[in-house]
C-alpha cells in the first residue's frame, strides 16, 4: 500500500541496504495476490460487480443495510430508572447540541458520499412528528470543537422540556488522519479522552435544569465523562448515512439495543499507562486491574437475559485439539432482543505477563422474549495459548 511517500523511500532504503529485494517482492506478491483476489485485473463485464446498474445506487435495499449496521453497532451504556425507551408521555422534547445537526458526526475519515445524510436531529423530529404528532425544539448550544459559546448557549427550552436530549462528542477534524483532523490537538490524535471541555461546560448548564438528560455521543473513540452528567448514555459512534434514524428508532423503542463495546472507555486520561511506557500492563481489557468507567464488551439491554453454567466437551485440551463450549441463554425480559455472547478465557495461577483474560469468540442471536437458546462455540487449542515477553507460546 503507498501511503505518502513510501514508494520513492523504498527505493532509496533499498539502496542504502535498509531493505532486501527478497522482502520487496514477499510484500509485491501479498499485495497482487489480494488484488487478484478481489478481481482488480479480471474484464470488467467479467465480475459481477460490472454487471450493476444504477438502478442499485442508493436503492431501498442498501439504505435499510445501512440502518441495520448503525442500530446493531449502537451501544446502551446508561440508562437510570429505565428512561429509554421514551414513550406518548414525552410530550415537550428539546434537542441541544453541536453533532445534533451536523452531518460529519455520521463519518470518520473514510466515507462514500451518499445521495443523504440523516443526521440525528432529522431522525429524531421525523420520529416524533410520525409517533406522537409533535415536533422538536433545538438548540445547538456550543460549536463541536474551539473554546467558543454561542449566543443561545443560555436558553429557557431547558425549563419547560419535559426531555432534554443532547447530542456530543467527536468528529472527523478532531479526530483521525493527520490532513482531515484539521481541530485536532496532536496531528489527528487525541492529548485527552475527556469530552472536550467547552462541550462538557455546556452539558454541564443543561444538566443544572434538572430534566431528564438523554446523552448522544458520536466517535470512532472512547470518551470520559461523568458518570452522573446524564441520566441516558447511548454511544452512537459514526453511524453513517441512516444514522440519525438509527439513534431515533433505539431512542423511542422501535429497536432494542444490543451493541458492545470493542474498546475499554477510562475512567479519565490519568487512568492510562504512560505513553512512552509499551508494556502491556494497565493497557485494555486484558491488562487493566483499575475499573473502568465502561468495560471492553459492555453494553446495556431493554430487556434482560439469565447465562446458565458454561458446559465443556472436555476439562483439558491438548495441542492440535478442540473443546466444544456451550451455554444456555434465556431472555428473562418482555421484549424479544438480539444478545451478543461473548466467550473469554482466563489462566489459572497467570503470570505477570499474561493477560487477565482474552475474548475468544462472539455471537449474536436473536432471543424472544421468555425464550432460551444454546449458543455453542468451538474453542481450538490455539484460544487457551499464551504467549511471553520473549515470543513464546504456551499452552
Amino acid at each position: 500500500m503507498n501511503c505518502g511517500c513510501t514508494y520513492p523511500e523504498l527505493t532509496v532504503s533499498y539502496r542504502k541496504g535498509l531493505v532486501t529485494e527478497e522482502a520487496i517482492d514477499t510484500a509485491l506478491a501479498r499485495l497482487l495476490r489480494t488484488r487478484f483476489k478481489l478481481g482488480m485485473f479480471d474484464p470488467p463485464e467479467s465480475g459481477k460487480y460490472g454487471k450493476l446498474g444504477r438502478e442499485v445506487i442508493n436503492c431501498e435495499k442498501h439504505r435499510q443495510l445501512a440502518l441495520e449496521a448503525a442500530e446493531k453497532s449502537i451501544v446502551l451504556l446508561k440508562n437510570d430508572k429505565g428512561l429509554l425507551p421514551l414513550d406518548s408521555s414525552s410530550k415537550k422534547i428539546t434537542v441541544v447540541g453541536p453533532g445534533a445537526a451536523n452531518a460529519h458526526t455520521l463519518f470518520g475519515n473514510y466515507y462514500g458520499v451518499a445521495s443523504r445524510f440523516v443526521t440525528v436531529l432529522e431522525g429524531l423530529g421525523e420520529k416524533v412528528k410520525d409517533k406522537f404528532g409533535i415536533n422538536i425544539e433545538y438548540r445547538q448550544g456550543c460549536l463541536m470543537y474551539g473554546d467558543n459559546h454561542l449566543s443561545n448557549a443560555e436558553f429557557g427550552q431547558a425549563n419547560a422540556a419535559d426531555i432534554i436530549i443532547a447530542v456530543m462528542g467527536l468528529d472527523g477534524a478532531i479526530e483521525g488522519e493527520e490532513g482531515d483532523a484539521i481541530a485536532s490537538d496532536s496531528n489527528g490524535d487525541r492529548v485527552a479522552i475527556e469530552l472536550p471541555p467547552w462541550q462538557l461546560k455546556f452539558l454541564q448548564k443543561v444538566r443544572a435544569a434538572g430534566k431528564p438528560l438523554i446523552l448522544v455521543l458520536t466517535g470512532g473513540s472512547p470518551i470520559a465523562i461523568p458518570e452522573d452528567i446524564a441520566d441516558a448514555v447511548i454511544f452512537a459512534w459514526y453511524p453513517g448515512e441512516q444514522g440519525g434514524k438509527a439513534v431515533a428508532d433505539i431512542i423511542f423503542g422501535d429497536t432494542v439495543p444490543s451493541g458492545k463495546l470493542p474498546v475499554t472507555f477510562p475512567v479519565s486520561t490519568a487512568q492510562l499507562p504512560p505513553y512512552e511506557d509499551y508494556s502491556m500492563q494497565g493497557r485494555t481489557y486484558r491488562y487493566m486491574t483499575e475499573k473502568p468507567l465502561y468495560p471492553f464488551g459492555f453494553g446495556l439491554s431493554y430487556t434482560s437475559f439469565r447465562f446458565d453454567s458454561i458446559k465443556l466437551s472436555s476439562p483439558s485440551i491438548k495441542a492440535g485439539g478442540q473443546v466444544k463450549a456451550a451455554v444456555a441463554l434465556t431472555n428473562t425480559g418482555g421484549r424479544d432482543a438480539d444478545e451478543v455472547v461473548q466467550i473469554y478465557v482466563s489462566r489459572d495461577g497467570r503470570g505477570a505477563d499474561d493477560p487477565l483474560s482474552s475474548l475468544r469468540g462472539f455471537r449474536r442471536v436473536n432471543v424472544p422474549a421468555g425464550k432460551s437458546v444454546t449458543v455453542d462455540f468451538d474453542l481450538p487449542a490455539a484460544a487457551f495459548e499464551t504467549v511471553n515477553a520473549e515470543g513464546e507460546s504456551a499452552l
